[in-house]
């Protein structure tokens, strides 16, 4: 039968498989989604009465978006894919996920598309948002948003420092929430980062700062400095990151 944009077929477990062309809010009987065009795929709210799969894919050629309506995040089970938004993109055809509700959250199992896991959005849509790939680490101190970080060797996070080699020269990453001592947190190893504060010339470098934890337009000029770019402007309030293995030490 058809309704409106939607075709259902109900499955021999009682749940439907349908097409969808236009913005729609899913059911928690709904099971495969086709989706064909440009629109904003809307999860139910959680909890629901049951733990529940939902399998999306983009038949078309469009952009499908798909979000929760209590715009909470999307848990990721593999850290490799983008993470950290209340929404996520399926820009290519044939592309796919499978979300699992459980409990208070939705959690992302599986994408089929190489091309939606490494293919990054260059402009986070809002102020300290992010997109790219990530671990969980541990903080070796309290930390915030969009601080520039660098592995210890009691393998916690700690702000990175253009005056000390050992904090510049090794394994970098940006806090992407607020992270208090000794706790987890996700961390951006290479992707976009949004902060409406900064203030940045389009297509800079960008280097370690001698300020624990900042990013630094210009190269460092202190003597015993680490020169190392971690990244360019996209735009004003926009940093590429993507940190060079090279560095130098100013003599």
């Amino acid at each position: 039968m058809a309704i409106g944009n939607l075709n259902k077929a109900v499955t021999h477990i009682d749940r439907d498989i349908i097409l969808v062309k236009a913005d729609y809010t899913v059911k928690v009987t709904d099971d495969m989604i086709l989706c064909n065009g440009t629109f904003t795929l809307t999860l139910p709210v959680l909890p629901i009465v049951r733990e529940t799969m939902f399998k999306i894919l983009n038949i078309g050629t469009g952009t499908v978006t798909i979000n929760r309506s209590d715009l909470r995040a999307v848990k990721v089970a593999n850290s490799n894919l983008i993470s950290g938004a209340t929404t996520h993109i399926l820009r290519h055809q044939y592309s796919s996920i499978t979300l699992l509700s459980y409990l208070n959250d939705y959690y992302l199992m599986i994408t089929k598309s190489v091309a939606d896991i490494y293919d990054l959005d260059p402009t986070p849509s809002v102020d300290l948002s992010w997109n790219g790939s990530t671990i969980i680490g541990t903080a070796g101190e309290d930390l915030l948003f969009a601080q520039l970080l660098y592995l210890k060797s009691d393998n916690k996070f700690g702000k990175a420092d253009a005056d000390t080699e050992t904090t510049a020269s090794g394994l970098l990453a940006v806090a992407t929430e607020t992270i208090l001592a000794n706790a987890t947190g996700t961390l951006l190893l290479k992707g976009f980062i949004r902060q409406d504060t900064w203030n940045w010339t389009v297509g800079e470098k960008l280097y370690i700062h001698p300020s624990a934890g900042n990013f630094l337009s210009g190269v460092p000029v202190s003597s015993g400095d680490i020169i190392r770019i971690v990244g360019h402007a996209y735009n004003a309030d926009v940093i590429y990151f993507n940190p060079d293995n090279f560095y130098t030490i100013i003599p």
